[in-house]
């Protein structure tokens, strides 16, 4: 999050800036057999790794997609308390005698989280229907593909602009993309 104020910040300053994986830098130090890790050896070598290669310069998210990916995190974090709220439930009804106070704090907390949840996901819905809604129409023709599959394909895809071929895309797909929920 603090590296993508200041991307946009120096973008709306007109400097020229890109945004680089930092393994991506790692791997170029590797090349060139670099061991010395100081302050000052890793800028030349950013520098030296941004003039050679030259990478895409950094063009920020629209804002509706800036809100779309806050609300996934948000989305992301509630859901972990869920699990975690559910498995406590689980883990308290498994007792002898639960205890009646502990247990309506994890249901009352539960249906808060579910609350927020429904209205997180119908916001993020109205927000791809009105900035996007051919290309989360159109996702959702592919079999297999659910309202829910299309907002996180079009978030985590940046719209299917922050990629450049199609393994760059499953690369992406494969790290940032849950495996279940």
């Amino acid at each position: 999050m603090y590296s993508l104020q200041l991307a946009i910040a120096l973008y709306e300053k007109g400097i020229k800036v890109s945004v680089v994986n930092p393994l991506q830098i790692k791997r170029f130090a590797q090349t060139k057999l670099k061991r010395t890790k100081t302050d000052q050896v890793d800028a030349a070598l950013i520098a030296e790794y941004g003039e050679r290669m030259q990478p895409k310069l950094y063009e920020p998210p629209a804002p509706f997609m800036r809100q779309l990916q806050q609300q996934r995190m948000s989305l992301k974090l509630l859901i972990k308390t869920k699990r975690s709220f559910l498995n406590q439930l689980h883990a308290l009804n498994q007792l002898a005698e639960p205890d009646k106070v502990a247990l309506k704090a994890c249901k009352t907390v539960l249906k808060s989280v579910e609350k927020q949840l429904k209205e997180l996901e119908d916001q993020m819905q109205l927000l791809a229907e009105e900035h996007c809604q051919d290309l989360f129409t159109l996702l959702q023709t592919i079999p297999g593909i659910s309202k829910k599959s299309a907002l996180e394909l079009i978030i985590v895809s940046g719209g299917f602009k922050n990629f450049t071929s199609a393994k760059q895309l499953i690369q992406l797909l494969h790290r940032d993309l849950p495996l279940h929920q």
